[in-house]
């Protein structure tokens, strides 16, 4: 029943269709000896000529911005493409058997001209936070002058697809050829007196490795960073949190998740002189920070991190060219640089330093040979240093400045207790007397040949710089 009045529908619809064709239109375009046929036709020839018009000009203006070329184009060759193997053929160098002194030790091995690793697939870059609150009015965070509160190696391995992040210890005693002149000091001096790149310099020398580049990121910014991505997940330990609280007036819980906002992020970082392990555990807080940024940072919308880059990248100073920049962008998201392992190092490693006072400042005694061969073998997982079999440790370089008495038979004047350096040391057999940790003065190197860069020997004046 339903079909055939649908049918029966159709069957009106078309004759009352019919009927107009023949009754309206039909007579209107054959009359007056078919005037208005011929009206119609001309007026939908000029419509369909200006349409024919309007889009050849459009498609030869899409024409115009083509150039013809063969298709052989081999300038991204290398943005997803990873060799399989790196050649880590690199001759070897030996350890310095022959230093007459800490000092000795230090330049000899930075100059012996051991060949640097180096990978196709592996990218090296000194990342260093450099702190300007002090300073009034200087706000270039490469500026000579500043301070590199901290300096990390971050290595790209493409091959094994991890991220290496190895905290460099500030407070690192090391040699550093200063504008031809010849010092021994912290390793954090060397930014304000020489730049971003003399530290590079002297990470190369002393680590064996080519870093290919340095980026350079003020403190103070990075409140405004943390903020915009929504604060950062850290852990506060009880004493980290007494401390932010007495002295900056937060309201901080400590707890293994705690969300810090950007001036209580940068507090956290900056702690320092609060833990027996010195340096060790501000290394620990400032990669705890990064390691938040970037987790933040993958999980932030387009709109949020675009925000973030407009305040990071005014305040970047870097050898990376714009190209480069891009590259690196194009290279990063085609191979999911963003997905690799990250693993987490300081150095020097607690087996490769020990502690003690040098011309009054409070320092880590590196032995670098052994903390090079380590750190090439993490990110190479290979090393071209040789270690001599029965080395010395360069601590035991060291001798006192004046004479301590004691009542054991023990190494006299040198506290390399890395947990506490004012703890009393006592055992259940003896009991020795308090030993204050005491000024160390390397002994003096043999004078060097008339073309090495003047020396600064330890114990003269040397610029004034915060600890």
């Amino acid at each position: 029943m339903k079909n055939n009045q649908t049918d029966k529908s159709k069957k009106n619809g078309k004759e009352v269709l019919m009927t107009l064709f023949y009754d309206k239109v039909k007579p209107f375009f054959l009359n007056n000896n078919k005037r208005n046929l011929k009206i119609t036709a001309i007026a939908v020839a000029v419509v369909f000529l200006f349409g024919a018009i309007h889009l050849g000009v459009r498609i030869n203006s899409l024409l115009k911005q083509i150039s013809p070329d063969d298709g052989i184009d081999f300038g991204n060759k290398d943005e997803t493409w990873v060799e399989e193997t790196d050649n880590f053929d690199f001759d070897a160098m030996h350890d310095i058997t022959n230093a007459a002194s800490l000092n000795d030790l230090l330049y000899k091995w930075a100059n012996n001209g051991g060949e640097k690793m180096y990978g196709k697939n592996i990218i090296n870059v000194m990342l260093f936070g450099t702190d300007n609150y002090s300073k009034p009015g200087h706000n270039d965070p490469a500026r000579s002058g500043s301070r590199s509160d901290t300096m990390m190696l971050v290595s790209l391995n493409k091959t094994t697809k991890k991220i290496n992040i190895v905290s460099i210890m500030r407070d690192s005693y090391t040699y550093m050829n200063i504008d031809g002149q010849k010092r021994f000091f912290k390793i954090n001096a060397a930014y304000g007196w020489g730049g971003p790149g003399t530290v590079v310099k002297i990470i190369e020398d002393n680590y064996k490795i080519a870093i290919d580049k340095y980026v350079c990121v003020d403190f103070d910014t990075f409140p405004d960073i943390i903020d915009m991505l929504g604060g950062v997940t850290v852990e506060v330990l009880p004493h980290e949190a007494r401390y932010m609280n007495c002295g900056y007036g937060f309201s901080i819980s400590p707890g293994e998740v705690v969300v810090l906002n950007g001036e209580e992020a940068l507090v956290f970082s900056r702690i320092r002189a609060l833990d027996a392990d010195g340096d060790v555990s501000r290394t620990r807080r400032q990669r705890a920070v990064i390691m938040a940024i970037i987790k933040k940072a993958q999980e932030a919308s387009a709109s949020d991190f675009n925000a973030t880059l407009d305040v990071i990248f005014p305040n970047i100073r870097t050898n990376y060219s714009k190209s480069e920049i891009l590259k690196l962008g194009t290279q990063a998201l085609a191979q999911g640089w963003a997905d690799y392992e990250i693993v987490q190092v300081t150095s020097p490693a607690e087996e490769n330093r020990s502690s003690a006072t040098i011309n009054t400042h409070w320092v880590w005694v590196v032995d670098y040979p052994a903390e090079a061969h380590g750190i090439q073998m993490m990110l190479y997982g290979t090393s071209n240093i040789d270690l001599e079999p029965g080395r010395v440790n360069p601590s035991k370089y060291l001798i006192p400045r004046k004479p301590v008495t004691t009542t054991t038979t023990e190494p006299e004047g040198i506290d390399t207790n890395d947990s506490n350096k004012n703890d009393e040391t006592s055992n259940s057999e003896t009991k020795k007397p308090t030993i204050p940790f005491i000024d160390i003065i390397p002994t003096i190197p043999a004078k060097t040949e008339a073309t090495d860069p003047a020396e600064t020997q330890a114990g003269d004046t040397v610029p004034d710089i915060e600890d």
